[in-house]
């Protein structure tokens, strides 16, 4: 009998504490400025031209540079040229895990830099095609 209240007694203690720990999680998060994804748009001044916080924008940001930076790790490292102009800086912001990752788009070259990517040290560059060098080029339209 006095066996069986020690394993209760113990269990009991266990579950609480493992509820306590779940619970902790639950509190509330930190939150920025927007409390929410978002992705700002600064010019080759370092401007705020725009900011985007809809759901699709966010999603197309994300699966861009998901996808380029899966590409890019497979191939071997692209460097641009020192004559690359900067024209627009994107800078994307996912609140959860308060992270932020940087793409820099370049005027007179089809490549782009990103940097931040989680997983990969460093900055990445990779080519875009003509139409992500447009849409990146023209982020007002």
């Amino acid at each position: 009998m006095k066996f069986s209240k020690k394993i209760v007694c113990w269990s009991s203690l266990f579950f609480v504490l493992l509820l306590g720990i779940g619970l902790a999680g639950c509190g509330k998060q930190q939150t920025n400025a927007h409390g929410h994804d978002y992705v700002k748009i600064y010019n080759r001044h370092d401007k705020l031209i725009k900011t985007l916080s809809n759901a699709k924008s966010i999603a197309y940001f994300s699966d861009f540079v998901g996808d380029k930076g899966g590409d890019s790790v497979d191939s071997k490292p692209v460097k641009t040229s020192d004559h690359a102009k900067v024209i627009y800086r994107y800078l994307m912001h996912q609140n959860k895990g308060n992270v932020n990752v940087t793409m820099k788009a370049f005027s007179n070259v089809k490549y782009m830099t990103v940097s931040n990517i989680a997983g990969i040290v460093g900055p990445v560059t990779f080519r875009v095609s003509n139409k992500e060098f447009h849409t990146f080029n023209h982020p007002k339209s």
